[in-house]
């Protein structure tokens, strides 16, 4: 279930459902006792009219008494459904009439109008509300006792009848609920639902056919989707702009590459025996080339052994590669560090272009006799810091800004940089520019996340 709208659903009623759960318990729980004051409230009552109808019957033999008033209290029908809304369908283990007991000296007289055997039904005679054991149930009892015949009275009904009333009251009110209110309730929600997500709906089908079909306007949107709208558009403008950007680097390295082959094609007709040159022009053109490759590569997915790899080993092959055109314009290159393990998050190709445009940059921007110096050593937390010192005239540093392109071939090392600057924009490293107080020039800070390793 993918859909925003299908899941706001099912919470609503899942919610719906556990609320309306927790609230039939808690007026179940509620009921329950006023349901039992109102049937305790009854029996008391049915033991008063049957007290009142002993003491109004008039006779000279104590059992005459009892029939009598036996009889006339079930003619009042006050031993059966009478006032107790027992339903129909209602199960008792024992019997659902109300049992009376009468009880005079030391004896039971009388249980429900007639003689008592195995010793009558209820054997607690104290006076008031009591709970007793009979036929299996638990009776809920009432005791009064008769001063002028000398007897106890004693009035009561089993858990099951007040179960069923309770039963019965409680499905006429959530019964109703539940089947009825409920469903309406869900409906409703699911229109409240799908009428609030629409704008969503609608911006997500723009958005699936956007740019062909244009965004919305903010003054139409909620106040939720202004935003994310405005960042949308500003995305799409920065990944235009990175695009524009990314087209002016082919161009420039397209125009390099086609000048270095023309001057390596003139350095070979002007000097045939020269072929340490052609193949220094070679050289060039062959970075040139393989920066254009690192420019393609960028946005490609890398699996996760290729996105790794020791900076400290790349950066030696580096220094290795670029070892004889530094001697050769008399430079000194020197690689120094203490920090030799550690695996940086950056797949190899991405760190040999970086490495490679810096040292060659440091080895251009310096003059004979100078030194360029790379370092790799521990930085902060768990990163590695790589610099690359020279003793140039120093580096602008508009070119660490996303909106500093080259424009041609005429840069000198400036589209090296701005490669350098896409790769750590695309693998989140963090790039410095300072001046080094050894050599005087440029000193580049580069910071690398570590990877555990396996």
């Amino acid at each position: 279930m993918k859909s925003i709208r299908s899941k706001l659903i099912l919470w609503l009623a899942l919610l719906l459902l556990v609320t309306n759960g927790l609230g039939f318990i808690n007026a179940l729980w509620t009921a329950k006792e006023y349901y039992q004051a109102v049937h305790d409230a009854s029996l008391a009552q049915r033991a008063r009219v049957m007290l009142q109808l002993l003491n109004e019957t008039r006779a000279d033999r104590l059992d005459e008494v009892v029939r009598q008033a036996a009889s006339r209290f079930e003619q009042l029908d006050l031993t059966y459904r009478q006032g107790w809304m027992l339903g129909d369908g209602g199960e008792l283990r024992g019997s659902d009439r109300v049992r009376y007991q009468l009880w005079g000296g030391g004896r039971c007289v009388s249980a429900n109008g007639h003689p008592c055997t195995q010793g009558g039904i209820f054997s607690n005679l104290s006076a008031g509300f009591a709970k007793q054991h009979y036929l299996g149930e638990t009776w809920h009892t009432y005791t009064v006792y008769s001063l002028r015949h000398e007897l106890y009275l004693t009035v009561g009904y089993p858990d099951a009848l007040g179960r069923d009333v309770l039963q019965r009251a409680m499905w006429a009110s959530w019964g109703a609920q539940m089947l009825l209110l409920t469903p309406l309730s869900i409906l409703l929600c699911s229109l409240v639902v799908g009428l609030s997500i629409a704008p969503l709906r609608r911006l997500g089908r723009q958005v699936a056919n956007w740019p062909a079909q244009p965004l919305p306007e903010n003054d139409v949107l909620p106040l939720e989707l202004k935003a994310f709208v405005a960042a949308l558009a500003r995305s799409r403008c920065a990944v235009a702009a990175a695009e524009a950007r990314r087209r002016t680097m082919v161009a420039a390295l397209s125009n390099r590459v086609t000048s270095r082959l023309q001057a390596t094609a003139e350095h070979l007709q002007r000097h045939p025996e020269d072929l340490d040159g052609t193949l220094k022009l070679l050289s060039r053109s062959e970075r040139a080339v393989r920066n254009g490759h690192l420019l393609s590569e960028l946005d490609r997915p890398w699996r996760a052994k290729e996105s790794r790899c020791n900076l400290y080993r790349e950066t030696a092959l580096s220094c290795a590669r670029h070892y004889d055109d530094a001697v050769s314009r008399g430079i000194r290159l020197t690689l120094r560090g203490a920090q030799r393990e550690g695996e940086v998050a950056v797949p190899a190709m991405m760190i040999q272009g970086l490495l490679d445009n810096l040292i060659d940059n440091a080895i251009n921007a310096s003059p004979h006799g100078a030194e360029v110096i790379v370092t790799v050593r521990q930085g902060e937390g768990e990163r590695l810091l790589l610099t690359v010192a020279d003793a140039g005239p120093g580096l602008d540093e508009k070119w660490l800004h996303p909106e500093y392109a080259v424009d041609g071939p005429g840069s000198a090392g400036g589209l090296g940089l701005v490669l350098v600057r896409e790769v750590a924009a695309t693998f989140n490293l963090s790039l410095s520019l300072g001046r080094s107080q050894l050599l005087g020039g440029t000193l580049l800070r580069c910071r690398f996340p570590t990877v555990a390793g396996d």
